[in-house]
C-alpha cells in the first residue's frame, strides 16, 4: 500500500522536500511509517525518534491527531495521508 506524508515548517527543510509517498506493507502502522521515512530521510531521525516524537512532532492521520486513536499503534490503510508539525513557537 501507498500512503502520503507531507512535511511543515523545520521538518520541511531538513527533508528537502514537503511531500513524500511511502510504500508500506498491508497493516503498517504509524511508527512504522515514521521508521520507513527516517530510512529515507536520515536528516529526520532526530525529531522522529520514537523517544522524542511525542515532545517534537504533532501528528495528523486524515486531519485527525493519533493522540486521538491509537497513537503510534494506529494502523494505516491505502492512501491515507500523515500531517507532521513540529510545535509551534514564537510571540
Amino acid at each position: 500500500m501507498e500512503i502520503k506524508v507531507q512535511l511543515f515548517a523545520v521538518l520541511r527543510t531538513k527533508a528537502g522536500v514537503d511531500e513524500i509517498c511511502i510504500s508500506l506493507p498491508q497493516g503498517a502502522t504509524v511508527g512504522e511509517a515514521l521508521a520507513r521515512l527516517v530510512d529515507m530521510r536520515p536528516d529526520l531521525a532526530s525529531e522522529l525518534s520514537p523517544e522524542r516524537i511525542s515532545k517534537s512532532v504533532n501528528i495528523f492521520l486524515n486531519g485527525r491527531n493519533i493522540l486521538v486513536l491509537d497513537g503510534l499503534s494506529t494502523p494505516l490503510r491505502e492512501g491515507d495521508v500523515l500531517n507532521l508539525f513540529p510545535p509551534l513557537g514564537g510571540g
